[in-house]
């Protein structure tokens, strides 16, 4: 680390308050300033157990849907304030669905039910990690990064429902679930955009495996995440 100084011997004891600060073969300081990202992802995960909570006889809430493996595709957006090594998330918002469906069995008043349930679709609500900052390198020609920060907040499943009887009577309904999650995530990063006061463009590559994919129940260090991501 080299400083360059234009003050008298006193102001270095002042921390160079009037000189310039420049890094060389290292990690400068505030070398990123953003306020924004936006992620595309695709996850695998097992799905949670959802329960019938509306359905059109009102004979069936609570019957069990079945999870199982499922892939679903999604977006982010996050607002977020970068400076240097540091980033605050302040709120990011997401939505993912699987696309397609999934077939169970299940049972209620004696009788054994197909259960089909539709696409299923997911909405996130991230919150700050008790405004505890993630981390972020950049390197010193500020043309790539790498970054990890905690992401935690509440997430809204839902889906349509279709239970087919041993009679061959069909239901509709829905099922739906809130729940906690919490998620690690590493990116690595190009600068695409440079512009002043060290405000910076970046594409990303984005890995992201859950810690606590639906509240516990068997879903703790269950699927992951991978994507894209552009931060402005």
């Amino acid at each position: 680390m080299i400083f360059f100084c234009r003050e008298s011997r006193a102001d270095v004891f002042a921390f160079c308050s009037s000189c310039s600060l420049q890094s060389h073969g290292g990690y400068g300081k505030a070398t990123d300033v953003g306020f924004l990202r936006v992620d595309v992802f695709g996850t695998r995960w097992n799905t949670p157990t959802l329960a019938v909570n509306e359905d059109t006889s009102n004979r069936l809430i609570g019957m069990p849907v079945g999870g199982g493996g499922t892939t679903l595709f999604g977006a982010d957006v996050a607002f977020q304030f970068r400076e240097g090594v540091f980033a605050w998330e302040m709120l990011k918002l997401s939505y993912a669905t699987s696309g397609t469906g999934a077939t169970s069995v299940g049972s209620a008043n004696n009788q054994t039910y197909s259960v089909h349930r539709g696409p299923l679709n997911i909405v996130e609500i991230g919150v700050p990690f008790f405004f505890v900052p993630g981390i972020q390198f950049v390197s010193s020609s500020s043309a790539f990064k790498v970054a990890t920060n905690v992401d935690w907040g509440f997430a809204h499943a839902f889906t349509g429902v279709t239970m087919t009887g041993s009679d061959g009577a069909a239901t509709t309904g829905n099922a739906s679930s809130w729940s906690g999650y919490v998620r690690l995530n590493f990116a690595a990063c190009l600068n695409v955009a440079s512009g002043g006061d060290g405000q910076r463009s970046w594409t990303c590559l984005t890995a992201s495996p859950n810690i606590i994919g639906w509240s516990g129940g068997g879903h703790t260090f269950d699927g992951i995440s991978f994507g894209l991501r552009g931060e402005l």
